[in-house]
């Protein structure tokens, strides 16, 4: 580590313009940490931070170049980027090959936890519009694409793909369905619903009205007239299980598996 450092050369191959640190680069801790050049192949033209800058802790961070190969207008965070804590951020550029409008967030991004998130750029390769979470990102309320689905609205206080939903509100796809609208208050693919209403697909299936989990889950009532797992139904209402399950009543006049 360094108490204090001024260069104008490089840092573990990477050009710096102006560089002032008391800890270490790559792997680092900073105390304080101004450049205009890249860290760790981003390109920074102002960085001013406390924590580690790559799994690390920020205290404050304000940039207008990349981090970790993104594009950032402006980063205010207290926490660390890419797998880290936030606790509040705002950038207009991308974040993990994302990109952002305004980001403002409690939690970690990327496979972390949000108090509150605000975008209008695409996260982890999706398209926001719009994200207000409580719970994990990759997961969450968006107008974009969620996990290569596309979304229209989605309102979320729990994880998406393989998480827990309070409220879950959409018009686009989730985990590669298409969905007119779902509400639900649990988990999407190998989860439990109470509460889903759709009129697209669900996994190659095409459901309207369901309480209970999909695929390989209980349901409470299922009403649909699409495919259900490689089926065709026109209507089926059943308040057991589903694909390999029991049923209490079913009415179809298509294939079941």
């Amino acid at each position: 580590q360094v108490n204090t450092q001024y260069t104008q050369g490089s840092i573990h191959k990477c050009p710096y313009t102006r560089v002032i640190t008391q800890g270490s680069i790559h792997k680092f801790h900073y105390t304080g940490v101004i450049t205009q050049g890249s860290i760790h192949k981003g390109q920074y033209t102002r960085v001013n931070t406390q924590g580690s800058i790559h799994k690390g802790q920020y205290t404050r961070v304000n940039t207008q170049g990349s981090l970790h190969k993104g594009q950032y207008t402006r980063v205010i965070t207290q926490g660390s980027l890419h797998k880290g804590q936030y606790t509040r951020v705002n950038t207009q550029g991308s974040l993990h090959k994302g990109h952002y409008t305004r980001v403002i967030a409690q939690g970690s991004l990327h496979k972390g936890q949000y108090t509150r998130v605000i975008t209008q750029g695409s996260l982890h390769k999706g398209q926001y519009t719009s994200v207000i979470t409580q719970g994990s990102l990759h997961k969450v309320i968006t107008q974009g694409s969620l996990h290569k689905g596309h979304y229209t609205r989605v309102i979320a206080q729990g994880s998406l793909h393989k998480g827990q939903y309070t409220s879950v509100i959409t018009q686009g796809s989730i985990h590669k369905g298409h969905y007119t609208r779902v509400i639900t208050q649990g988990s999407i693919h190998k989860c439990h619903y109470t509460r889903v209403i759709t009129q697209v697909s669900l996994h190659k299936g095409q459901w309207v009205n369901t309480k209970g989990s999909l695929h390989k889950g209980h349901y409470t009532r299922v009403i649909t007239q699409g495919s259900l797992h490689k089926g065709h139904y026109t209507r089926v209402n059943t308040q057991v299980s589903l694909h390999k399950g029991q049923y209490t009543r079913v009415i179809t006049q298509g294939s079941l598996h």
